[in-house]
């Protein structure tokens, strides 16, 4: 699987989620509103779309590899992300 494709994991009580290398883009809505407290990104991501992240008050601080593009609202307010 190179893309996870919109809404696909959207309201799954999900709370962790490590991605493993050959990942490219996680499409709007992928994994909105769930629980995640943690995510793992591989080097092969290209693109996370709007909302993808979204409503997942517990994550507070994701790490994303230099060169992905990342929509202005994949992730709520709280979360740092860090490069």
């Amino acid at each position: 699987m190179e893309i996870i494709t919109s809404f696909s994991f959207a309201d799954n009580r999900l709370s962790r989620l490590t991605f493993h290398e050959g990942i490219t883009h996680i499409e709007q809505g992928a994994f909105y509103y769930n629980e995640l407290s943690s995510i793992s990104f591989p080097k092969s991501l290209k693109e996370i779309q709007e909302l993808a992240f979204k409503n997942n008050p517990q994550l507070r601080r994701v790490e994303i590899f230099q060169g992905t593009k990342v929509s202005d609202d994949a992730f709520d307010e709280q979360v740092e992300i860090v490069w």
